[in-house]
């Protein structure tokens, strides 16, 4: 975040105020351990990450999400699986099977 390195520029007080924040939350924000949500999405991430290489990027989100049930028995929506992928940049590469015409 921009603030946190903003704090050796500025003095705290004078930030919290332009950003119209209570100094408490600011401390409360960097100085406490982080959500164990947010611990679980980076082990998630790690685990995306490791079955998109193993896949040499072509996977997209409906079968990673296929493969972290399987080889790790996380249950995890798609939409959070996709949500992931785009916080870590990853392209999406699943395509729709073109329609057998007669």
């Amino acid at each position: 975040m921009a603030v946190h390195k903003l704090r050796f520029e500025h003095a705290i007080l004078t930030l919290c105020r332009v950003l119209r924040v209570n100094r408490s939350t600011y401390y409360k924000r960097f100085n406490s351990p982080p959500a164990p949500r947010t611990i679980e999405n980076q082990e998630i991430r790690r685990k995306i990450l490791t079955i998109y290489a193993d896949a040499r990027k072509r996977y997209g989100c409906r079968k990673i999400k296929a493969r972290l049930l399987a080889e790790y028995d996380i249950k995890i929506s798609l939409g959070r699986v996709h949500r992931l992928m785009k916080s870590m940049d990853l392209p999406q590469m699943s395509t729709v099977k073109p329609a057998f015409e007669q």
